[in-house]
């Protein structure tokens, strides 16, 4: 099980941005989509409480798992969700409305972020044996971003330098 802290700093690194950006649309568009619906169209259409019903579900499932982690108690974690998921739809202040969004789509980014990057680690591990039977790690291991080989390298190791003795007789 994996920190919140460490979730975070994985999910913001610079390799992951693909998989941060997606989090972020798909995880965050949930949360906002649900308020929308319930806080605009709710009043004229009634039978949309499904669709808020339906956020509200995916929602606390991502936020319970984070939740859980985060305060390391689940009864807490119960607690957060319910008071955050109910202030976002059902409060009437809309400061207090806007400040649970934010914590939901903030949370629900990261958390798919996560995820993303854990399936994509995932695909990447199970391929990985049979690059290495092809050799495939190996030469790529074994290549410098200029082009030249690990051999090459060895090689120039290999000869000695003058040492500075040697370079103030020689000169």
């Amino acid at each position: 099980m994996t920190s919140v802290i460490n979730q975070c700093a994985i999910s913001l690194q610079r390799k992951y941005r693909l998989a941060s950006f997606l989090g972020a649309v798909l995880g965050g568009f949930i949360p906002i989509a649900s308020f929308v619906v319930a806080h605009l169209e709710t009043t004229e259409h009634p039978e949309r409480w499904i669709f808020v019903a339906g956020g509200m579900t995916y929602s606390a499932m991502t936020v319970y798992s984070w939740a859980s982690i985060a305060f390391s108690n689940r009864i807490k974690a119960v607690g957060f969700i319910l008071l955050v998921e109910g202030v976002a739809i059902f409060a009437s202040t809309f400061a207090l409305n806007v400040a649970a969004l934010t914590i939901l789509v903030a949370i629900n980014a990261l958390a798919t972020a996560y995820n993303l990057i854990a399936q994509q680690r995932d695909v990447h591990a199970q391929t990985r044996p049979e690059k290495i039977k092809a050799g495939v790690t190996q030469k790529r291991r074994a290549a410098k971003p200029n082009g030249s080989t690990a051999i090459a390298r060895k090689e120039l190791t290999a000869t000695k330098r003058p040492t500075l003795a040697r370079a103030t007789t020689i000169a």
